[in-house]
């Protein structure tokens, strides 16, 4: 259950047609997301609770108050909390039209550079500019996004105030002034860890179950299980959505045609790509290129 500080009910961002969104979040139960997932768009997680846990790609990381995790396209994450403590976050989804109000021609290197922010994971900082951060969100960003008398304006005030964010945050990492920390991997986590890197750099050959279970050294039923306890679904849902994520970016980035991307994506029949694919997101792989 989560009770959203904002004018407007959350939903899943994937189906809404904006290039921006911010939330002030806080969960009141539960222990994670209710869905492990990927999304076409950049995530901007600025944690403000107790301490928890975030899956990100291959690697688990500690998230305590004021850590900011952030979330490139395409990129597996799954969030794990304790059950009691203070659950709260603020959320930005952004689409590259955002970094596009940069402009053009010298912009273009401070738009990658921004973007390649997104590799980092989590970065922390120092105490000063924590409280920069969080009161800019607070008190302008949020109140700007959810202004009801002027939304236009204040829409594009958002934006451009989470791009100035952005942007001393990109200053301070010139200057050596974030903290990144290293992921904490338990034994078992380290363990899937290497299988999700087998799966991400295979997902379009065959991948079996004793296959990974040879490789790995490890006992394919004692394997389904820690899969599962860390990336929050079975080994062969995490290649479905791998391999659907991985058809999105190439439906809406290249040329090649639906058959072209089924293989290329490793499913050896079309039509069950297409049924799968319509399954998760209502909708054909010909529409979803046509709509992006």
């Amino acid at each position: 259950m989560e009770a959203i500080f904002s004018p407007i009910k959350s939903g899943n961002f994937e189906t809404c047609k904006t290039d921006f969104f911010v939330e002030h979040v806080r969960i009141l139960s539960g222990k994670g997301m209710k869905t492990e997932h990927y999304h076409d768009f950049y995530e901007l997680y600025f944690y403000i609770g107790d301490g928890m846990k975030y899956f990100i790609d291959n690697k688990s990381f500690y998230v305590k108050k004021y850590d900011l995790v952030l979330i490139d396209k395409f990129t597996y994450h799954r969030t794990s909390y304790n059950e009691k403590g203070n659950k709260e976050r603020i959320l930005f989804y952004l689409n590259e039209t955002v970094f596009n109000m940069l402009g053009y021609t010298d912009n273009n290197t401070v738009k990658q550079q921004l973007i390649d922010l997104f590799k980092k994971k989590k970065i922390s900082f120092n105490d000063e500019f924590s409280r920069y951060f969080y009161n800019r969100a607070m008190n302008e960003i949020i109140p700007y996004y959810y202004d009801k008398a002027n939304p236009a304006i204040g829409h594009l005030q958002a934006k451009l105030a989470t791009l100035e964010l952005l942007l001393e945050i990109l200053k301070m990492d010139k200057n050596n002034q974030l903290i990144e920390d290293d992921s904490v991997l338990t034994s078992q986590e380290k363990r899937v860890s290497d299988i999700v890197n087998y799966i991400n750099m295979n997902y379009n050959k065959q991948i079996t179950l004793d296959e990974l279970s040879k490789i790995f050294f490890i006992n394919k039923y004692y394997l389904c299980h820690i899969f599962k306890e860390v990336t929050g679904m079975s080994i062969t849902e995490f290649i479905i959505r791998k391999r659907l994520a991985e058809a999105k970016k190439l439906l809406k980035y290249t040329d090649y045609n639906i058959t072209e991307i089924s293989v290329m994506v490793g499913f050896n029949s079309v039509s069950r790509f297409i049924s799968l694919f319509k399954e998760r997101f209502e909708q054909t792989p010909k529409a979803f290129r046509e709509n992006n």
